[in-house]
């Protein structure tokens, strides 16, 4: 049930510095300045997502979709990924556009999660 799984994505944790330690091998340096990247950029992009969505550029929508995905990947849980993988895909090929608007807003909540968790890892860390 897809409600159960974006509820299981709300009250876990979205954010798994193990996944992207292993990512980058181990290298914890490299780990922090891709977490400091992310955090930079990951809002400007869910901004562009929410014009893109006024405008009902659906396409765009898949695209910023598929932009922001490796980043998820590589810093979160498979949900969010799968998440964001759907996305990408209904916006590039304008299938259930009636439902973007809801995921979007979604994703913007679970981002903001993430972020959260990834600068209380940095903090933790004394990055």
């Amino acid at each position: 049930n897809k409600t159960d799984k974006n509820r299981n994505m709300e009250t876990s944790k979205l954010f798994n510095y193990d996944n992207l330690l292993n990512y980058v091998r181990g290298n914890a340096v490299l780990a922090a300045k891709i977490q400091k990247l992310i955090i930079e950029e990951l809002p400007k992009e869910m901004l562009k997502m929410e014009e893109a969505l006024k405008n009902k550029e659906w396409e765009k929508v898949g695209a910023i979709a598929h932009k922001i995905k490796p980043n998820i990947q590589m810093c979160s849980n498979q949900s969010l990924y799968e998440f964001v993988l759907n996305l990408e895909k209904d916006g590039k090929n304008k299938n259930q556009t009636e439902t973007i608007p809801g995921r979007v807003a979604e994703l913007k909540k679970n981002t903001e999660q993430l972020l959260g968790e990834m600068k209380e890892n940095m903090v933790s860390k004394a990055i």
